[in-house]
């Protein structure tokens, strides 16, 4: 149909957002944003999603695990009176 699929970051189309923020505003902001040149960002593949979740995953067990040994230290110091 003729239609070209361009993703752009959010803090670059909220730059052209005039106004009170309506839908007539942000279509508006989205038309200008797309018109200039060389602000597109690249689609990740599959692959590259993947391992972005994994990623997440991984940092997410992370932060628990450091919550875990703090509350366990925590614990077994006495306590200041």
């Amino acid at each position: 149909m003729g239609h070209h699929l361009k993703l752009m970051p959010a803090k670059f189309v909220k730059a052209f957002v005039m106004g009170n923020k309506s839908d007539a505003a942000d279509a508006r902001a989205i038309c200008m944003a797309v018109q200039q040149p060389g602000k597109a960002v690249a689609v990740k593949t599959e692959a590259q999603r993947v391992v972005l979740a994994l990623h997440r995953m991984r940092q997410q067990l992370v932060k628990f695990r450091t919550m875990q040994v703090n509350r366990s230290s925590q614990q077994t110091l006495p306590s200041r009176q």
